[in-house]
């Protein structure tokens, strides 16, 4: 218990300080803080001393989320749904946090006006089934841990369950697009839908890139969907949504999709690269208002990589 209380002091003194230079309008000392605890807590989930259990990683996903959220709205200067207000409503999480094994998360606003996802979703992506022992939920397998990269949400490898499960990766290779060179913060939101388009599992962002090549973004991200794909439809697709920032509106904007639906896989291959059509916006999670983005043959590059237990 004294790792616990001594972490919890640790993030409340930090918490407060962010409030505080958050109340004052100190943007820079704001921003540090809120990110510096945004490190700490995601460290703390990812293994840390405490040893959290799986309820309670949730948790931390979530507050990580969160402090992410409000770390780009200081850095960007944009309302993307929490502000200082809301921060302020995590005092009484905070009085908890480490102390409580049942400490609920209470955040959840919907930035959704600016084209992000919906803060509910981009917390509940950095959720998983792993976890430390004890507590409430269920599970005991170990956190394999979060995104290395700066940026995003992408979740680590799906932990296999029953015999014959499979999981699957999806490697983002590049997107290819005419004006490639011209995009500022470009990333990637890989969202899995059912037939009727509707979220069968949390989204995922991958983080921003800058690497180009003529006609393409390179991104070179892995993400892991987190549902056995044995356990989804055929009928299923995984959309895949090109968005970037635009300074003069101060916001987030999709400019393409794609999508891949699971009967074109051939779940007899552990690889297989494909190259996917790019339509324009707006997106359709139903997959049936399909229009060409250009006339090009330009193309999203991707490979899926299936694992069986």
């Amino acid at each position: 218990m004294g790792d616990r209380k001594d972490k919890h002091r640790e993030f409340k003194a930090l918490y407060e300080s962010a409030l505080e230079c958050d109340g004052w309008g100190d943007v820079e000392a704001a921003e540090e803080a809120y990110g510096q605890l945004h490190v700490l807590v995601r460290k703390e989930a990812e293994g840390g001393p405490c040893a959290l259990s799986r309820y309670e990683i949730t948790q931390a996903a979530k507050l990580g989320a969160m402090l992410g959220l409000r770390v780009k709205e200081l850095r960007r200067g944009v309302d993307l749904g929490v502000g200082p207000d809301s921060c302020k409503e995590l005092r009484t999480f905070f009085n908890d946090f480490l102390l409580d094994p049942e400490a609920e998360f209470p955040f959840d606003v919907s930035p959704e006006a600016v084209g992000e996802a919906p803060v509910v979703m981009q917390m509940e992506a950095l959720t998983f089934g792993g976890g430390g022992g004890g507590g409430t939920g269920s599970g005991g397998s170990s956190v394999v841990g979060f995104s290395e990269q700066e940026g995003g949400s992408l979740m680590p490898p799906l932990r296999l369950q029953g015999r014959g499960d499979r999981a699957m990766t999806v490697k983002i290779v590049k997107v290819g697009l005419k004006d490639a060179a011209d995009y500022i913060d470009p990333f990637v939101t890989v969202s899995v839908v059912s037939r009727d388009g509707k979220l069968l599992e949390a989204t995922q962002d991958t983080p921003p890139t800058n690497k180009r090549q003529p006609n393409y973004v390179q991104f070179g991200s892995s993400v892991h969907i987190q549902t056995p794909i044995n356990q989804v439809e055929n009928t299923a697709a995984i959309v895949i949504e090109f968005k970037h920032y635009k300074p003069k509106k101060k916001l987030v904007s999709t400019k393409a999709w794609c999508f891949l639906t699971m009967s074109e896989l051939d779940l007899a291959k552990e690889t297989q690269e494909m190259a996917l059509e790019i339509y324009a916006k707006p997106t359709d999670l139903r997959c049936k208002k399909l229009s060409l983005l250009s006339v090009k043959k330009l193309y999203l590059h991707l490979e899926c990589m299936i694992r069986t237990e």
